[in-house]
């Protein structure tokens, strides 16, 4: 096949099925499922693809205000809001920023670091993640480059590395 074909060729997405979790388990996303490492590969090897290291943190700003989040290798952090009557709380708890108007589930996103990287997947939310514009597939993990905007149902949320 030419070039010219390979290039018109729809892309070819992988539905993963992850194993039944509680989703406000923190998982270490690791080479276990090869499929998820296959997915977080092909994101990393990305031209222009920002990198974090140790000595960087993650900061999502909401609505102004700046939320610092350390990821270590290997490491996650849900990003939701509480819920009082059954006192869960995320571990980034986006309740003061009108989250529950504005559409945030209570476990909405799940943030991980794996090498350099940083990839953000949706939980099943209700009402939606966008990311950089792109409507992320529920339990797909997705590459996150200093500088984006992730948009939790109606709640827009900048991702910088700092």
């Amino acid at each position: 096949m030419d070039e010219q074909n390979d290039d018109k060729k729809p892309l070819q997405t992988t539905r993963l099925n992850p194993p039944d979790l509680d989703r406000s388990e923190t998982v270490i996303m690791s080479g276990n499922n090869p499929l998820v490492r296959k997915l977080m590969d092909k994101a990393a090897a990305q031209e222009g693809a920002d990198t974090v290291d140790e000595k960087r943190e993650i900061v999502l700003v909401v609505r102004g205000i700046p939320e610092r989040v350390s990821l270590s290798q290997g490491q996650t952090v849900v990003v939701g809001r509480a819920d009082l009557s059954t006192g869960y709380k995320p571990g980034v708890d986006l309740t003061p920023y009108d989250a529950q108007k504005r559409g945030v589930s209570r476990e909405h996103v799940r943030l991980h670091r794996e090498g350099q990287h940083v990839f953000v997947t949706d939980l099943g939310s209700a009402n939606g993640t966008i990311l950089a514009g792109k409507r992320l597939l529920p339990d797909q993990p997705t590459l996150v480059h200093n500088g984006d905007e992730l948009l939790l149902g109606g709640l827009a949320v900048k991702v910088l590395f700092d």
